[in-house]
């Protein structure tokens, strides 16, 4: 009887140091893992020599610092890449889940220069250059997406046409943005390979890369997670969002996504209320990949977008 309860009570310390440290390593800021070469399920280093090329260009492409006030009185940074000759449209691009917009964006934020479209790299709360100690995961960065269109669509008196841009964690934050109420210069949402929510994400990973329970792992880490961060695992999902947006949406998945599934893509395109929505899946893309698995394909889906929905 005696060891019983010892291995139960042993148990529930495994739990409870598990939630913890799934909470510390998760949510707490960590700006050590933006220069990672790993992406989630995949390698980048056979796209290194393109994202190095690109990086070069932006760094040394005309650029102007912005800064906004979060709701909850963060510093959130983003960088304006002004087009020679624009058309009128504007890109915002919020990064992914322990990057930064520059670094993950510099190639597309050139192709887009090139087409005549101005493109803002916004760096996620605790993430590059902006404030916070925590990752919003979608569920606190839907209301800076938010403050950067309002910010935005006031900076150029209502004259630029908006797309909200983002992959992973950012094309999360963009689909439950458009919940929100929008400034009607926003024209549309493009989310590449975006989750439905903070919990369904976790629980697939914990699930299928550790093979683990989600219970009670996720339940003590979601506690933790309301008391530190001010939000919990399922207080905002993509799919509910879409759902009470009639914004123009692109949806974008890698076929071979293993970290945020590629079922959730349809699940999301299917629920969206607009009346323009279109999706794409890329064939052997895995989490991320999609722009450089099929570069042409990519461009062309988003510039179409763009075009249709001016």
């Amino acid at each position: 009887m005696l060891i019983f309860f010892i291995a139960v009570i042993l148990i529930i310390l495994g739990f409870l140091i598990g939630s913890v440290y799934l909470f510390i390593t998760t949510v707490r800021r960590s700006d050590s893992s933006a220069k990672a070469t790993k992406m989630s399920g995949g390698s980048w280093d056979k796209h290194r020599a393109l994202l190095s090329e690109s990086r070069e260009w932006l760094n040394a492409a005309k650029c102007e610092k912005l800064h906004i006030k979060s709701f909850d009185g963060l510093t959130l940074a983003g960088y304006y890449y002004p087009a020679e000759n624009c058309g009128g449209s504007l890109v915002m691009a919020f990064n992914g889940y322990r990057s930064d917009s520059r670094g993950q964006y510099s190639h597309i934020t050139r192709y887009l220069n090139g087409l005549g479209i101005d493109v803002v790299l916004v760096d996620d709360r605790a993430h590059g250059e902006s404030e916070g100690k925590y990752v919003g995961f979608g569920t606190l960065d839907r209301y800076d997406c938010k403050s950067w269109a309002e910010y935005i669509d006031k900076r150029f008196g209502g004259k630029r046409k908006i797309y909200l841009y983002g992959v992973s964690m950012g094309a999360a934050s963009v689909l439950m943005a458009g919940a929100l109420g929008l400034p009607a210069s926003v024209k549309g949402i493009i989310a590449d390979c975006g989750f439905t929510s903070t919990y369904d994400v976790f629980k697939h990973v914990l699930n299928s890369w550790y093979h683990l329970p989600a219970f009670p792992l996720l339940n003590i880490s979601d506690l933790m997670c309301r008391a530190f961060a001010g939000y919990g695992y399922k207080d905002a999902d993509a799919v509910s969002a879409v759902k009470s947006s009639t914004l123009p949406l692109l949806v974008i998945h890698g076929e071979n996504d293993t970290f945020v599934p590629a079922y959730m893509a349809p699940m999301i395109y299917e629920a969206s209320a607009s009346k323009h929505k279109r999706l794409l899946i890329v064939k052997n893309a895995e989490h991320a990949e999609s722009y450089f698995i099929d570069m042409q394909n990519y461009r062309k889906t988003i510039t179409d977008f763009i075009r249709e929905t001016q």
